[in-house]
């Protein structure tokens, strides 16, 4: 019944399928008849999920994003101005800076980033989209970020970069974090390369986190516990440090 009136009343197909008992395939069921919905109709759909409670709505944000991201800017822009400020808008936003990092279309990435209200989910985008772009072009994404005003937002385009870096030359990743001003996210900078580091040198990792005098020995404990798993993810999707005040 849900798929049929998709073809008519794409709300009240969402709604009917939702009433299917089993969740998980309530799940499945309304994730393709939003990938319908938003071949049929990406301003009406989106505006509904925007409407829908904040926690509902930002599960579907990647999916909408996806197919958001395979638009022209003009026409992403245009549906994200359609929507009201709120959680679903932050984080289409935040899947958008992606997909178009992902895709090389840096410029409009940063666009979109810097439309984003200052947060933690800004500044991963951040975080993420210079990772991105340094695997890609580590040339071009440091002339960017030597470009960039003094402000937290170099700071974290540095610490990404870094990250990078450290995959095949960790003490010159740690060199470059020493033009962070910002201690609070100079040090998670550090934990991020040494997190990097270990993939690639788990002995010299550790002995220089011996000797780090920046992090106490409960940090050190911490770090080790927690990084072999950190380093197996890769420094693209390495969490973003805290800044500490912004600038």
């Amino acid at each position: 019944a849900a798929q049929a009136l998709m073809a008519v009343d794409p709300k009240q197909a969402w709604e009917t399928a939702a009433k299917v008992g089993s969740a998980g395939a309530a799940k499945d069921l309304t994730g393709k008849l939003l990938n319908t919905w938003m071949d049929q109709d990406p301003a009406s759909a989106i505006k509904y999920l925007a409407g829908l409670p904040e926690a509902e709505a930002k599960a579907y944000a990647g999916s909408v994003g996806y197919v958001v991201g395979q638009m022209a800017p003009a026409e992403q822009r245009q549906l994200l101005g359609s929507l009201p400020e709120g959680g679903a808008k932050a984080s289409l936003r935040s899947s958008l800076v992606r997909i178009n990092s992902q895709s090389g279309r840096y410029a409009d990435a940063i666009s979109l980033l810097n439309d984003m209200p200052d947060g933690q989910q800004r500044d991963q985008s951040l975080h993420s989209l210079t990772g991105e772009w340094a695997a890609k072009d580590a040339v071009a994404a440091l002339r960017w970020i030597q470009q960039q005003p003094d402000s937290s937002d170099r700071d974290l385009a540095l610490a990404a970069y870094s990250a990078h870096l450290a995959r095949n030359d960790p003490r010159a990743a740690l060199q470059m974090t020493g033009d962070i001003p910002d201690k609070t996210l100079q040090k998670g900078a550090l934990k991020n390369i040494y997190y990097t580091w270990l993939r690639a040198d788990a002995g010299a990792a550790n002995a220089w986190l011996d000797t780090a005098p920046m992090f106490t020995e409960s940090e050190k404990k911490a770090a080790r516990q927690i990084g072999p798993t950190m380093g197996g993810i890769g420094s693209l999707f390495l969490p973003a440090p805290s800044v500490g005040k912004g600038r």
